[in-house]
């Protein structure tokens, strides 16, 4: 998010946050109020989010939680605004509808969004689109490793969606996935989280073989699938 949005008495709320941890980042580094808006955030925010708050000295009072469906948002947060909004691969499993119905229901609510997804990318799939066979085929492949509904977009098509719902993209980042990296594990878990996730992998079979596979499938298409990261604002009139 633009820094001059924020810092302290500025709002964000992050869009199924799990454990919250990129708007705790954010709370972190700009002192500003943050939201962690999820299914079952309560549960997550008793056990790690507010432990990973207080490990970052941020007050409690600073963190605010909200329970619901992220499609249901535009009903609950109708009385509230927020400076950015956070997403944080928590779209990329859901059909472009969906997609589409949960921007448009923050963006009514936020001045500026700010996007980090999976994307589709390659020059074949840029030239054939999100739905020709090849963009088809990493999807599905995708899906069945990971267990779960996979629809990742282009760039163009991401890019799209955000304009749809009446923002424009002022910048974009993109790049490779860096799957299960020890390095990249230890900085975005820390030495105590990545030694639970090496004892995970070590202590259970079924854990292990299914971060073996799905290390497999990113490599496997590691020239088909990267991240995106995109910061939007609403379109200037």
């Amino acid at each position: 998010c633009s820094s001059d949005l924020l810092g302290p008495g500025h709002n964000v709320i992050e869009i199924a946050a799990d454990m919250g941890k990129s708007a705790i980042a954010i709370a972190k580094q700009f002192g500003c109020h943050v939201t962690l808006l999820d299914l079952d955030i309560e549960q997550h925010f008793e056990h790690a989010s507010g432990q990973t708050a207080r490990d970052h000295g941020i007050d409690l009072s600073s963190v605010e939680t909200m329970e619901l469906d992220m499609s249901q948002i535009d009903q609950e947060v109708h009385f509230k605004h927020f400076d950015c909004a956070v997403f944080e691969a928590s779209l990329s499993h859901y059909p472009t509808k969906k997609k589409q119905k949960v921007l448009q229901g923050i963006a009514k609510h936020t001045d500026e969004i700010l996007l980090h997804e999976l994307t589709l990318r390659g020059a074949d799939i840029t030239l054939g689109g999100d739905d020709c066979a090849l963009a088809r085929h990493v999807k599905q492949d995708a899906g069945r490793t990971l267990s779960i509904a996979f629809h990742p977009l282009t760039v163009a098509k991401w890019k799209e969606l955000l304009e749809g719902v009446g923002y424009e993209v002022v910048q974009v980042e993109t790049g490779p996935i860096v799957a299960l990296n020890p390095l990249t594990l230890v900085k975005d878990e820390g030495v105590n989280g990545f030694a639970k996730i090496v004892w995970n992998i070590v202590s259970d079979s079924d854990i292990r073989n299914r971060v073996l596979e799905t290390k497999k499938m990113m490599k496997v298409h590691e020239d088909e699938l990267g991240y995106v990261i995109i910061q939007a604002q609403p379109k200037k009139v």
